[in-house]
């Protein structure tokens, strides 16, 4: 009886790819054959033989989502799996906003399939969609600014976005300037805010004080 069969049954890929080889017992002059059942992996050698040989397989390197396949051997479907090659990259990672706040976005690129998500920054900062798969785009909205110039951030799949944004706040000194004679003296500077910002005062040299 002529019968040809493997004690192989999977085979486990990198996102790499690379070759496998599945080992086929027969006894001599029993023919046999191997087939491919998806183009990401293919017979390289070995897909037709008499009595005992080997198959070897090639499995292309894979920038998506995990996936399987099946491979006949002698008449024995052996699996193939390959684990992720997900990348993503973001385009830009930065913004810069007005004191007025506004709107931009940024290009999600990756493989279709491959799944990604947003974190959540400052609450100033908003943006959607909060996951996708494949490329795509998020839309972000900067609220109005009225404290000082600020800085924040949020992640698209472990990129940082780095938001950065003006303030509509004035300051106005009056008087700009204080002149004193050699006795020294008081004085008072008005200091006249626009907008809901702080300020601090203090001195740079050691003969003024506040």
């Amino acid at each position: 009886r002529c019968t040809a069969t493997t004690n192989v049954t999977s085979i486990s890929a990198s996102a790499s790819g690379g070759f496998f080889e599945v080992p086929v017992a027969a006894p001599p002059g029993c023919s046999w054959s191997a087939a491919s059942q998806a183009p990401w992996h293919t017979i390289d050698t070995g897909g037709n033989g008499s009595g005992p040989g080997a198959v070897r397989i090639a499995v292309a390197a894979s920038e998506g989502p995990i996936r399987t396949g099946r491979v006949s051997v002698a008449g024995v479907i052996v699996t193939v799996t390959q684990t992720s090659g997900c990348r993503v990259t973001v385009s830009p990672g930065s913004h810069s906003a007005p004191a007025a706040g506004g709107s931009a976005s940024t290009a999600v690129q990756t493989a279709p399939g491959c799944l990604w998500t947003t974190g959540a920054g400052e609450s100033w900062i908003n943006f959607s969609p909060a996951s996708g798969s494949g490329p795509s785009q998020v839309a972000v909205v900067i609220t109005p600014n009225d404290g000082p110039a600020r800085t924040g951030s949020f992640v698209i799949a472990d990129h940082t976005i780095a938001i950065t944004q003006a303030t509509r706040c004035t300051w106005t000194l009056l008087p700009p300037a204080l002149d004193y004679d050699a006795a020294g003296g008081h004085g008072a500077v008005l200091v006249i805010v626009t907008g809901g910002c702080s300020w601090t005062a203090a001195s740079t040299v050691s003969w003024i004080t506040m």
